[in-house]
């Protein structure tokens, strides 16, 4: 049975709805690039819940019902989940900015300075 919803507060409620049932629910995220969307399912194999959604105040909910979901599964807290990806993502955007002031590691050139 596969549902597709257009507000992101009740596609929200049922994926918990869901989750609190069948904890073995997962989560499909795919990115549409030539049409700048995110794809969102969300199934047990009976039921499939579907959002898709361009917006980026979108996108910042899914990030909190996906630590929402991280959390359900693995049994901890939704501040420790939260705190973890915040963590996680504080750590990629450092990589990236010592990536973009020309820190490069690896050899040097020959007869170079």
């Amino acid at each position: 049975m596969s549902f597709e919803f257009e507000e992101w507060v009740e596609f929200e409620s049922r994926v918990k709805m869901l989750m609190e049932q069948d904890p073995s629910t997962r989560l499909i995220v795919k990115y549409a690039h030539n049409k700048s969307r995110v794809n969102v399912r969300v199934t047990n194999d009976a039921v499939c819940l579907k959002f898709k959604t361009g917006d980026a105040s979108d996108l910042r909910k899914f990030e909190k019902l996906h630590a929402w979901m991280l959390a359900k599964t693995f049994e901890m807290g939704e501040e420790e989940m939260e705190q973890r990806l915040i963590d996680a993502r504080s750590a990629v955007e450092e990589q990236n900015r010592a990536a973009a002031t020309g820190k490069k590691g690896g050899r040097r050139r020959r007869g170079g300075r």
